[in-house]
């Protein structure tokens, strides 16, 4: 699965979270030091950047870390296919025991 394959909130979630976060952080500072909320917005819009492009990194980290462990476990099955063995279908009447009402 690729990045582009994920569903519009999974893409950008990262992106999002880790951006507000730092924009968040650079507010939480100017609080901190008794100034303005928002002096210093150059500082907030940059920061909020980079960490939208370390929440893009994390991203693509995790689905590289996906990917390899798909490839892993399907090479695996491949070299051991007498432990994959497809299952037998079972139908509700094999499973039921016979019922008969009492009344």
């Amino acid at each position: 699965m690729t990045t582009f394959d994920k569903s519009p909130i999974a893409r950008w979630a990262y992106p999002v979270i880790v951006g507000g976060l730092c924009f968040g952080s650079m507010a939480l500072h100017n609080y901190l030091a008794k100034r303005p909320l928002y002096s210093g917005i150059h500082r907030h819009i940059i920061s909020g950047i980079l960490g939208a492009g370390v929440g893009e990194g994390l991203n693509h980290y995790l689905d590289y870390k996906a990917s390899r462990r798909d490839t892993v476990l399907i090479h695996y099955m491949e070299l051991h296919p007498e432990d994959f063995q497809p299952e037998e279908k079972t139908f509700y009447k094999d499973v039921l025991q016979p019922w008969t009402p009492i009344r």
